[in-house]
C-alpha cells in the first residue's frame, strides 16, 4: 500500500536471510511508491549479498530483479540510470537478461528522446547470442 515502503525496507532489513520473492515483493512496493533511488540501493544490496550467497544464502538477481527496478527508473524518467542498471547486470551478475530487460532500457532512452543511447541498446541487443530484438 502507499507509504509503507519504509515498513517494508525495515521488514526486509530485520530477516537474516530473505528470499529472492522478499526482495521482488519490496521492489515492487517500491514500484508502486515512485521509489527509484531506494529500488537501486535495494538492487545494490541484493547485488553485494548475491557475491557472498551459498548454498544457505542463495539469494541471486534475477532478469525480474533487474525488471523490476529499470522500470521504476523508467516510470521516474531516470533514463540514464536504467542504462547504468542495465550495464551493472551485464558486468556483476551472471544473470541472463531478457529480450524484456532491453526493450525497458530503449522505451526509457526512446521517451526521454536520447537516441544514441537507445540505439547503442539495441545494438547490444542484437550482439547477444541468445536474445533477438522483438520489435
Amino acid at each position: 500500500r502507499a507509504g509503507e515502503w519504509r515498513a517494508a525496507l525495515s521488514f526486509l532489513s530485520s530477516v537474516p536471510t530473505p528470499r529472492l520473492a522478499t526482495y521482488h515483493t519490496v521492489l515492487e512496493g517500491l514500484l508502486g511508491n515512485g521509489r527509484p533511488d531506494e529500488s537501486l540501493s535495494l538492487l545494490l544490496e541484493l547485488l553485494s549479498r548475491s557475491k557472498t550467497s551459498n548454498r544457505h544464502n542463495p539469494v541471486k538477481p534475477t532478469s525480474q530483479t533487474f525488471n523490476i527496478v529499470i522500470t521504476t527508473l523508467l516510470k521516474s524518467r531516470q533514463h540514464k540510470k536504467a542504462v547504468e542498471v542495465l550495464s551493472l547486470a551485464l558486468t556483476d551478475s551472471p544473470t541472463p537478461l531478457s529480450t524484456v530487460t532491453y526493450n525497458t532500457v530503449i522505451t526509457a532512452c526512446a521517451r526521454a528522446k536520447d537516441v544514441t543511447s537507445a540505439l547503442a541498446t539495441f545494438r547490444h541487443l542484437t550482439l547477444h547470442p541468445h536474445l533477438s530484438p522483438d520489435v
